[in-house]
């Protein structure tokens, strides 16, 4: 388990997400604030992962991935949005693991 005193990072597109919900954290926790750190990037865009693994200090050990896409009648509609959800989570794996 992490110390308390840690860093945490969060990368989110804000296509679905809040900015909102990020700074109410922030809020609710001062202490937090400097040690939370937020890119705004799409996990499907390659440089923008790369960056954010190479430039963390300290290094990144432990990623969780919550950028789920989940309304059925939307990706029946638009199937290509969905796709590139998974297929932003593999970039994001990939670049994780190499």
């Amino acid at each position: 388990m992490r110390a308390a005193a840690e860093a945490r990072g969060a990368q989110d597109n804000l296509s679905r997400g809040n900015l909102g919900a990020l700074e109410a954290l922030r809020a609710a926790v001062p202490a937090a604030h400097d040690r939370l750190r937020f890119v705004q990037a799409d996990l499907g865009h390659k440089p923008s992962v790369q960056s954010v693994f190479s430039t963390s200090s300290p290094s990144i050990d432990l990623v969780i991935h919550f950028a789920a896409v989940a309304f059925v009648g939307e990706s029946v509609a638009q199937p290509l949005r969905y796709y590139h959800n998974v297929t932003g989570t593999h970039t994001h794996t990939r670049t994780h693991l190499t």
